[in-house]
């Protein structure tokens, strides 16, 4: 939890720690359309945090994959979209951006991963010591590659969106309230010197279309 965290990097022992409380914030809120726990939650780590020593993350080795968690390629990009444009040092567990899944037993959340539709998913040309956990002949990174629309590619452009802007690298958060817990929304500001860029980030936690109209009066800015 958050509070266990703080002593480890308040006192400069380390420099950052995984945030779980937050990670499990934005699963809940993709899978219950409600966005207020992440809210409540980043504001409170921008409070408690010395510089912003958090590091954000879905899930990792020790934890079901998040796939098998939101069994969804939809919410699957939604949760990768929230955590790599908040605050933070964003880690990807291996697998994720293709929608590998593991649950249960810690070895079947490392499985070997599944490059292309090869032999042995092109991961080794001997006998990999754990099996795949899904057919990698229809599920692997050179197949999503191709299309435009998979987990793959909505992982690389919102990495490429987090390395061109320095607001989402380090820039600070502002909630925007738009009187809807199913819109997680909040600007990235980054200002040095001469420097200026801001961001406003819209996640419709929604499965339906919506229609905003922005409230001017219900941010900072």
């Amino acid at each position: 939890a958050t509070p266990k965290i703080l002593p480890y990097v308040s006192d400069t022992t380390l420099n950052s720690c995984f945030d779980f409380d937050l990670a499990g914030r934005i699963a809940s809120a993709v899978i219950n359309n409600d966005g207020t726990g992440v809210t409540d939650h980043v504001k409170y780590m921008q409070l408690v945090y010395p510089r912003s020593q958090h590091s954000i993350f879905l899930t990792n080795h020790d934890q079901d994959r998040i796939y098998s968690v939101l069994n969804d390629d939809a919410k699957m990009k939604l949760a990768a979209s929230i955590y790599l444009s908040l605050p933070g040092i964003p880690f990807l567990y291996y697998g994720e951006e293709i929608s590998l899944t593991g649950a249960g037993d810690h070895l079947n959340i490392r499985t070997p991963m599944q490059w292309n539709g090869n032999s042995q998913a092109g991961f080794t040309n001997g006998t990999p010591w754990r099996g795949f956990t899904q057919d990698y002949t229809e599920n692997n990174v050179m197949l999503q590659k191709l299309d435009s629309q998979s987990v793959w590619n909505n992982y690389q452009k919102w990495i490429s969106l987090r390395n061109s802007n320095r607001s989402l690298q380090t820039g600070i958060y502002w909630p925007v309230n738009m009187d809807n817990t199913s819109i997680l929304s909040y600007f990235r500001t980054h200002a040095r010197g001469s420097e200026s860029e801001h961001l406003l980030l819209i996640h419709n936690l929604r499965d339906s279309n919506c229609t905003l109209t922005i409230p001017n009066s219900k941010t900072p800015l």
